[in-house]
């Protein structure tokens, strides 16, 4: 075991590098624990990533809860921790909703999410 006294600075061409190899390292631990996502084809699909984004994707909302509680326990172990204030939780088809939690804080629930970039398939 070794003690860092320094990291990388924001604006440094290693950082986005080193965030996204630890927060896959993160997410496959994550994933691995529990078999977690949805069908997709013969495969499973679990997490959708963009940038420092996660999107976590689940049959149940129980099994979203699950999930979350896991992440954030793994991420915890990096020194990574969940923005409860930036997390928003979108359930589809089905209409009984009840609290998405993390770190004990209730997490919003959101209809929809806004795309402030659009990408084009052509």
């Amino acid at each position: 075991m070794f003690h860092i006294l320094t990291g990388v600075r924001q604006g440094c061409i290693l950082s986005p590098f080193l965030f996204l190899i630890v927060i896959d390292f993160v997410m496959k631990k994550t994933v691995n624990e529990r078999d977690y996502g949805i069908a997709w084809g013969s495969e499973k699909l679990a997490d959708l990533d963009f940038a420092d984004d996660l999107a976590l994707l689940c049959n149940t909302q129980e099994e979203l809860q699950e999930m979350a509680n896991s992440l954030q326990c793994n991420a915890a172990k990096v020194g990574l921790c969940i923005n409860t204030e930036k997390t928003k939780a979108m359930i589809v088809r089905n209409n009984t909703v009840s609290a998405l939690t993390i770190n004990g804080a209730d997490i919003e629930h959101a209809d929809n999410f806004p795309v402030s970039r659009k990408l084009y398939v052509k």
